[in-house]
C-alpha cells in the first residue's frame, strides 16, 4: 500500500528489461499514481504469476475525471517483454482527464466520455509508446467543441495539431456561402464517436465521425502516429434548413443568429430540408496537411 507511487521516464535503453516470470503474485494499492507529469489518481492492481509471465487478474484507475479498468498479461516473449491491456473507461470530464494525462486539449472541450480497449505493445505495462501500440480502440464522446482552429494551431504539438484537420478556414470552400467567420469561436458537435485498428505506429478508422448543429463531419482513413502524417478522406455533410441555420449560427453567436434569420427566411425556399456532401482529399504532415476537394 502507498500513499505516492511516481513512476519517471528514462532516455537511456532498457536492455535488461524486468523478467515478469519472476514477480511473485502481486496486490498494490495506491492512493497518487503518476508517470512523470501525468496524474492517473488512484490504483488498484492484482496480478497472478504463470508458465510465460503474469496475469493483470485487475487493474483499476480512480481519479476525478475517470474510471478505468481493465484486464490482461505481461509476458516475456522471446527474451522481450509484452503487454496486452483490455477493458472501458469512463468519463464525465474528459478535457480534464486529458491534462492530467498531460494531452494538450488546447482545441478540444468535451465532457463525458467511454471507451473501450483491446490493446498490446512491445514493452512493460509502464511503458507503452504510440508508435508500438496495436490493437482496437472504440470511443463515444458526448457535447463539446473544436476551438482555436486557426493556422497556429498546426504549429502546436498534441492533440491540437490532429483536430486541425477541422479547420473549417483550410477546407477548400465547400459551399457557395462563405462560413469560416462563423466558426472562429470553434466547432460545436453534439457527439463524437468512432473506432480506430492501431497497426505499425498507424491509426486506421473508416466510421469516425462528428455530429453537430452545422453539419456532420465523417472521417476515414490512416493517421501516422509514428510518421505524423494524415491520408484521410472528409465527408462534410451541412444541414441547410431554413430553421437549422439561424439556430446553428445563434449557438456560435447569438447576434449573428438574430441576423441571419432574415437571411434564412429569404433563402428558405431553396435550402429547406436539403442537405449538401462534400468530399475532400486530407494529405501531408501534421504540421502542414493539405486539403484538395473531390468531385465536382
Amino acid at each position: 500500500k502507498f500513499q505516492r507511487f511516481y513512476i519517471v521516464s528514462s532516455s537511456e535503453s532498457s536492455e535488461s528489461e524486468i523478467d515478469p516470470k519472476k514477480l511473485p503474485a502481486l496486490s498494490i494499492t495506491a492512493n497518487d499514481v503518476r508517470y512523470d507529469e501525468r496524474r492517473f489518481g488512484e490504483l488498484y492492481l492484482e496480478t497472478l504469476p504463470n508458465q510465460s509471465g503474469m496475469q493483470i487478474k485487475s487493474l483499476q484507475l480512480t481519479s476525478p475525471f475517470s474510471n478505468v479498468k481493465a484486464t490482461g498479461s505481461w509476458q516475456m516473449l522471446n527474451k522481450r517483454n509484452n503487454t496486452r491491456l483490455k477493458g472501458t473507461l469512463a468519463s464525465d470530464k474528459f478535457s480534464d482527464l486529458l491534462t492530467q494525462w498531460g494531452v494538450n486539449t488546447s482545441s478540444l472541450v468535451s465532457s463525458t466520455a467511454n471507451a473501450n480497449f483491446d490493446l498490446n505493445w512491445a514493452g512493460a505495462p509502464y511503458d507503452p509508446t504510440l508508435d508500438k501500440i496495436s490493437g482496437n480502440l472504440s470511443f463515444l464522446l458526448g457535447h463539446g467543441r473544436v476551438v482555436h482552429l486557426s493556422g497556429s494551431t498546426e504549429a502546436k504539438m498534441g492533440l491540437g495539431r490532429m483536430l486541425s484537420i477541422l479547420n473549417f478556414q483550410t477546407i477548400p470552400r465547400r459551399l457557395s456561402l462563405d462560413f469560416s467567420d462563423l466558426f472562429e469561436n470553434g466547432y460545436s458537435f453534439d457527439s463524437m464517436e468512432g473506432s480506430f485498428k492501431l497497426q505499425n505506429g498507424n491509426a486506421f478508422t473508416d466510421d469516425m465521425r462528428f455530429e453537430g448543429p452545422v453539419a456532420i463531419i465523417d472521417i476515414a482513413g490512416r493517421i501516422g502516429l509514428k510518421a505524423k502524417d494524415y491520408n484521410l478522406k472528409l465527408g462534410v455533410t451541412t444541414h441547410m434548413t431554413s430553421s437549422l441555420l439561424p439556430a446553428a449560427i445563434g449557438a456560435v453567436n447569438p447576434i449573428a443568429g438574430v441576423a441571419t434569420w432574415v437571411v434564412s427566411a429569404m433563402v428558405s425556399k431553396a435550402t429547406s430540408h436539403e442537405k449538401a456532401t462534400y468530399q475532400y482529399q486530407i494529405r501531408g504532415p501534421w504540421d502542414n496537411p493539405t486539403g484538395e476537394k473531390m468531385g465536382s
